[in-house]
């Protein structure tokens, strides 16, 4: 990232994540966050590496998380995980 392309994050700055195993390849995180920025939106996307064995667990925790306003779910997205994913939204 370039220095001009630097955001300030803060404690209002409202989270967004991709979720995978691996994770390392996604261009979301940068595409998306310079939009928020672009749009005057205090947001940034994250990559997160969950594997399919600590998907249930991550989901699990990550509803505690008040300032995470959406997940990405990338490249391993099984039958199991699509089933968390609903159990997560109380569907």
């Amino acid at each position: 990232m370039k220095k001009e392309d630097a955001q300030t994050i803060d404690g209002a700055t409202r989270l967004f994540g991709i979720v995978g195993d691996p994770i390392a390849h996604v261009k979301a995180p940068t595409t998306l966050t310079r939009l928020f920025a672009a749009r005057g939106i205090n947001a940034v996307m994250v990559p997160i590496q969950v594997s399919a064995a600590g998907f249930d667990a991550f989901m699990a925790g990550v509803k505690a998380t008040l300032n995470l306003d959406g997940l990405m779910v990338a490249d391993f997205v099984t039958a199991h995980m699509a089933r968390s994913v609903r159990d997560s939204q109380g569907a």
